[in-house]
């Protein structure tokens, strides 16, 4: 197993900082190391803020979304369906308005999110209880 490690400067903040990466052999290390030399010029911290205010910048573009997904199966003895709905896009913007429906950050809940095995969480503004049940008469929470 080969070990690269390489001694970086910002140039954002000038703050030195080591960048790690373990490599099966010499040759795949000898390659990465070239490649971020040329490629690898922001701190984890400065490659962080920097991340953030694209995403800022993507969010607001979009605008505030309301999102919807029914999990499939209907309730025979009443007819409900389970539905999540949460809050994406431009949520920061909008934190107060969102809070003040009830909604919270949490872990995202989905329809596909029900049925995945996948481990990976993904945040959004959901309603506490997560379930908008849907009647024959309409909508109850």
């Amino acid at each position: 197993m080969a070990k690269a490690s390489l001694y970086l400067k910002c140039k954002k903040c000038g703050k030195e900082f080591c960048h790690e990466k373990y490599f099966s052999n010499s040759k795949e290390r000898n390659s990465y190391e070239e490649w971020a030399r040329n490629v690898i010029d922001l701190c984890p911290d400065c490659y962080k803020a920097e991340s953030r205010e694209k995403m800022r910048e993507e969010n607001k573009k979009v605008g505030l979304i309301l999102n919807a997904s029914v999990v499939p199966g209907i309730n025979l003895q009443n007819g409900e369906i389970l539905m999540y709905l949460w809050f994406s896009g431009d949520t920061e913007t909008h934190k107060e308005e969102i809070k003040s429906l009830g909604y919270h950050w949490d872990e995202c809940k989905n329809a596909d999110r029900y049925y995945s095995l996948s481990l990976k969480r993904e945040m959004c503004w959901g309603l506490p209880e997560w379930q908008v049940s849907w009647g024959p008469k309409g909508p109850r929470t």
